[in-house]
């Protein structure tokens, strides 16, 4: 529900700027655009009276969704058309053109204005009927929880540990025996050791505590940290494991070329390896085990995983079991994480007894688990330190939500429940992008802004910019569906593609077959050697080439505005992007943002007074860097901001 508030935040505010652009009197559909936007005022009005919990209507929520795409999609059409014609003084109902405008250009003037009224009293029918059911009607006012912008934080991006999340005799006594354990043995081979439990219980915290402890840096020559997760890249794990033992896997993308180089990397040295979150056992039985005892001269790994089974299978000798956090622990972690420690000698005694009270109760309620426990610190702390505000979040009904699978339910799912409706969707987003995957922050807020999830202000740096807290937003992940295109065909039915947004082609010759689809929102080409061309995706928004030497048409990416190059081997910048920069320079409302991962001879080129600088000055902002950062160009054409270090 609250997602589709943020999207009808976004569809206003597109739909206002609209009304007052002039574009929308010289094709003639002010008025349209004004019903169009008084009905959504309606519907946006009925959403924010009606309670988080409400979410039965699945089918209504689904329609109301559809129209806000559609709605999005004719917006950027009718700003992209009405950027096209000439201006006029006409009024919202008559379209003039000047007379010396050539026939064709007068007729094709006249259906465009044609199609896109046509489009809009569709749209507006469509509300009508939405808004028409009863339900919109019957929604019930409830107390809703206060909105807060929640920092949101991961653990398993890194090995260090912060002590904040580290409290009780419990963690750093299994941590001393575990490391005990590994360091004295005598054996000449691998030893497999495990910490088991339940998801969130605190396993990834000792496993750190393990590896990041002095005793097993001094007793190891290699120490690696790998996440495997649910649905691990085999491919990508060997060449990470390779890489981070200190090797180069070059140009190897085959398991078979893979494991070889994995075994010589190691070179007979001692290693320490932590496997995080294991699901199944055969990331060791069948891929690891024999390409580490082979190269390695001895070794432990660790593992991680909710299931002691698969512990077992990996031939662990030694299984951890983690147990939940005691009260008392978990009222310290609660403290930590709020800063209740650093004010409790301020606090009079009655009131921290009250607070200290309430918040021993919300500790109980998250059930031992450290995780829960510190995600419902991250709503705490936004709230003021007082009986009655930590009291509403006990009682909150979210904490017993049976439409959720258990694993969701209770702090974890407040944590959500507390955000607003913006940051929801940026957080729904991350669920398009693989488990542990790995994100330059810069890239993502890029992407955010190109969607136009969320605004850049005016006079900050990309710099500032990327260091700001995350505000963003994205599309609800229920209207998506994925596909790959490769070597071997379609991998969903042509229908299915039909209602795509995003889409990942991978190997593959043409992209005929997806040409003048409607709802592609984004595009990403990934070593496709044969295909040169791109064109007709109206409702592109961010299009990401890899790899692609054989490209030389972009074409008919009306709502384009984001696109992301990758490509070291490229000497200098394609023809066909100078064509489409040319094309959107003229635009008064060019926002087309280029994203170049390249060369530092690419980079020289495109410095001022260099050959391709008249390519770069076209695109509203580009940012330019080699793979390891150590050459780079940013420029913003609005505020004429240049930097670089060559």
């Amino acid at each position: 529900m609250e997602a589709l508030e943020a999207l009808f935040g976004n569809c206003s505010q597109k739909l206002s700027a609209l009304i007052q652009d002039e574009a929308a009197m010289i094709l003639g559909v002010k008025e349209e655009l004004g019903k169009l936007q008084r009905r959504m005022k309606r519907i946006d009005g009925a959403l924010k009276k009606t309670g988080r919990e409400r979410t039965e209507d699945a089918a209504w929520l689904n329609e109301l969704r559809s129209i806000l795409d559609e709605a999005n999609d004719l917006f950027d059409d009718v700003r992209h058309e009405g950027e096209k014609l000439p201006a006029a003084s006409s009024s919202s109902s008559v379209l003039s053109i000047p007379c010396c405008l050539p026939m064709f250009s007068f007729f094709n003037s006249i259906r465009v204005r044609h199609n896109l009224a046509i489009r809009i009293r569709a749209l507006n029918n469509r509300i009508g009927e939405v808004a028409k059911d009863q339900w919109i009607f019957n929604l019930e006012s409830v107390k809703t929880v206060g909105r807060v912008a929640a920092s949101m934080s991961s653990t398993r991006e890194t090995c260090e540990i912060m002590e904040a999340d580290v409290v009780g005799r419990e963690i750093e006594d299994a941590a001393d025996e575990l490391v005990e354990m590994i360091v004295t043995n005598r054996r000449r081979n691998f030893q497999v050791a495990a910490v088991a439990g339940m998801g969130g219980i605190g396993k990834t915290t000792l496993a750190q505590k393990v590896y990041n402890n002095p005793r097993i840096g001094d007793h190891f020559q290699v120490k690696i940290w790998m996440c495997v997760t649910q649905k691990y890249s085999v491919v990508r794990l060997l060449q990470d494991i390779i890489r981070k033992a200190g090797g180069s896997h070059g140009s190897a993308e085959r398991v078979s070329d893979l494991l070889p180089i994995l075994s010589r990397t190691l070179g007979g040295r001692r290693i320490f390896l932590v496997l995080d979150d294991v699901w199944r056992s055969d990331v060791w039985t069948d891929l690891l085990r024999n390409p580490l005892k082979n190269g390695a001269a001895s070794g432990c790994v660790l593992a991680t995983t909710r299931d002691q089974n698969a512990a077992m299978r990996m031939g662990a000798k030694h299984i951890h079991r983690v147990e939940k956090m005691s009260v008392a622990s978990g009222w310290e972690l609660l403290c930590k994480r709020t800063y209740l420690e650093e004010e409790e000698e301020e606090e009079e005694e009655e009131d921290a007894q009250s607070l200290r009270s309430v918040g021993v109760q919300i500790v109980n309620k998250c059930g031992g688990l450290p995780l829960a426990i510190k995600v419902i610190a991250g709503v705490l702390t936004t709230k003021e330190k007082s009986k009655r505000e930590w009291e509403r979040v006990l009682k909150s009904n979210a904490w017993s939500m049976s439409e959720l699978p258990e694993e969701f339910r209770g702090a974890l799912y407040l944590s959500y429940h507390d955000l607003p409706p913006h940051l929801k969707q940026c957080f729904l987003s991350f669920c398009l992008y693989p488990e542990d995957d790995v994100h330059c922050i810069w890239d993502l807020r890029r992407m955010w802004v190109a969607e136009g999830f969320v605004k850049q202000e005016e006079g900050l740096t990309m710099e500032e910019f990327a260091t700001m807290p995350t505000t963003s937003t994205s599309r609800p992940i229920a209207a998506f569906e994925a596909c790959l295109i490769g070597k071997n065909g379609l991998s969903c039915s042509e229908t299915a593609l039909r209602a795509l947004r995003i889409l990942k082609v991978e190997r593959a010759h043409s992209l005929s077959v997806i040409e003048d689809f409607l709802f592609i929102t984004e595009l990403k080409i990934i070593k496709n050697d044969g295909m040169e061309r791109i064109s007709n995706l109206p409702a592109l928004r961010k299009l990401t080439i890899w790899d692609n030497s054989a490209l030389k048409c972009v074409d008919n990416l009306v709502a384009l505005q984001y696109l992301e190059l990758k490509d070291y081997s490229m000497k200098s910048l394609p023809e066909w992007l100078l064509r489409l920069a040319q094309q959107r320079a003229h635009l008064r409302d060019n926002n087309l943002e280029l994203v170049m991962r390249c060369s530092a001879a690419i980079i020289q080129r495109c410095l001022k007074g260099g050959p391709d600088w008249p390519i770069i000055e076209c695109f509203s902002r580009v940012s330019a860097y080699t793979e390891d950062r150590s050459a780079y160009l940013e420029y913003t054409k609005q505020s004429g901001c240049y930097r670089t270090n060559q």
